[in-house]
């Protein structure tokens, strides 16, 4: 069985950052609790959930990593001699902007409502930085005993540069994420653990496809027949072609 599911987004970065884990977190949780309800007394049969689930990167505790441990995490140095905050409000009081910078060599990390930046635009598509932002991912350790997911080995799915002659770079709306997820339950699990020729990965590494990258999931099984003695093929396509991300 395949569901699509499509769910909300983080409307604010400053809300996104207040708490850990944000009411964003909260209020998707609740609403996956609640497709997923409906496959409780389906063990025995693989289904598999994917879309977007708007996923996000715990973005408090990965501000405050990149304030509190900037030396570590970044590789900047003279942190706090050289560390400043500026914060910006209108009249009201309410904040505008937060912005975090190493004077010494320039590293900066810009949020706003609608805005977020770090200097190393490369940072998050790196996959030498995989490791150190996937501890970040936690949304679906809520689900750990029902949903199950293939090692992520590519970057964040969102929010990609949307312009033509941009393909490889990040809009500085959002921070990046693993948006775009495929998932699967147990018996779906075991199929694919069987199988062969598995790939897990993101689709245009080198084409403008809009904010979100696709992603995809691809493997060779089979099944036996009803004489329990021949196999059946499921294997449909070709095997796609491995990417050509440079950085991989």
């Amino acid at each position: 069985m395949f569901l699509f599911i499509l769910r909300f987004h983080d409307e604010s970065n400053f809300l996104a950052i207040s708490e850990s884990p944000s009411t964003y977190v909260k209020y998707r949780r609740q609403a996956l609790e609640y497709a997923l309800k409906f496959f409780d007394n389906d063990v025995q049969n693989s289904f598999f959930i994917f879309g977007d689930f708007n996923f996000r990167l715990d973005c408090l505790s990965l501000v405050q990593v990149m304030i509190f441990h900037l030396l570590a995490f970044f590789d900047c140095q003279n942190l706090t001699d050289d560390f400043k905050l500026n914060c910006k409000k209108n009249k009201n009081g309410e904040i505008l902007q937060i912005v975090y910078q190493n004077q010494n060599d320039g590293a900066k990390l810009s949020i706003e409502k609608k805005h977020f930046s770090y200097s190393d635009r490369s940072f998050f598509l790196d996959l030498k930085n995989l490791e150190k932002l996937k501890q970040f991912d936690k949304e679906l350790d809520h689900f750990g005993a029902k949903l199950f997911e293939l090692d992520i080995k590519f970057p964040p799915s969102y929010p990609f540069d949307e312009s033509l002659n941009i393909r490889d770079r990040y809009m500085n709306t959002r921070c990046p994420s693993w948006c775009d997820r495929i998932f699967m339950n147990n018996a779906a699990r075991v199929c694919i653990n069987n199988g062969k020729n598995i790939i897990y990965d993101i689709m245009g590494y080198n084409v403008t496809m809009g904010d979100h990258k696709p992603v995809y999931l691809f493997f060779d099984s089979c099944l036996l027949s009803t004489n329990k003695e021949s196999p059946v093929d499921l294997s449909f396509y070709e095997r796609p072609p491995k990417h050509s991300n440079p950085d991989a």
